[in-house]
């Protein structure tokens, strides 16, 4: 993916009388304070930076949930009960139908809904081959382009960055699985700097390969 999409969504809350403690189970309230702010919008940064590309990551114990198998059942055992590596790659991911429109809640069936939308309008071809079809095809393919969802590139803009959803899609190459993760258990890949010396080939061999990485590197960062 090369943009994000802003989702409108609305929690509905049921009457009550007297007072009712955000932490009751079932209320969905977000903490305003400037401390949760700023710890949301760090976490928002990170996946704004994360989300539309394809990172490697490291994943904490716990952090990362594979999707349902075939059998429609997702692993609640060693799948999610190990820590290693993730390459998060959002568009790979939805192509095989992992996406936070599975994620359960009311939030992920507005994502959901807005996911079908898309994909219904694309179809379509919303406000190309309607546009020749009369007047009243025309304000039909207006009235579902006003449905369509906001884009945006990045940067995100900070009220909105600190409102961005809390898991990224991706493949677990410690759990081998594909699934999500949470953007606060994931950390940049911490490399060994032993492990290019330990690798198992002939010198000339690994010379050559060091040489053809930077060479990589060096063409990417010119062409950039």
């Amino acid at each position: 993916g090369t943009s994000f999409c802003v989702c409108e969504h609305t929690a509905l809350i049921g009457q009550f009388s007297g007072l009712r403690s955000t932490r009751q189970a079932g209320a969905e309230y977000a903490d305003a304070s400037s401390a949760a702010r700023e710890a949301l919008l760090a976490r928002g940064r990170v996946y704004e930076r994360i989300a539309t590309g394809h990172v490697l990551m490291e994943h904490e114990l716990g952090a990362f949930t594979p999707a349902a198998g075939r059998g429609g059942a997702s692993d609640s055992g060693p799948s999610r009960a190990v820590a290693g590596r993730m390459m998060v790659d959002t568009a790979s991911a939805l192509h095989r139908g992992v996406h936070v429109g599975k994620g359960g809640g009311s939030a992920s069936e507005a994502v959901q809904a807005a996911l079908k939308t898309v994909v219904h309008q694309a179809r379509s071809g919303v406000g190309g081959a309607a546009a020749g079809a009369g007047a009243a095809a025309g304000a039909e393919a207006e009235d579902e382009a006003s449905d369509m969802p906001l884009y945006l590139q990045g940067p995100l803009p900070e009220d909105l960055a600190w409102r961005t959803w809390p898991t990224v899609a991706g493949f677990s190459l410690a759990a081998k699985r594909w699934g999500w993760a949470s953007v606060d258990g994931l950390r940049e890949v911490r490399f060994s700097p032993e492990a290019f010396r330990q690798l198992v080939l002939p010198e000339s061999r690994k010379r050559l390969i060091e040489a053809l990485v930077v060479h990589s590197k060096v063409s990417a960062a010119a062409g950039a």
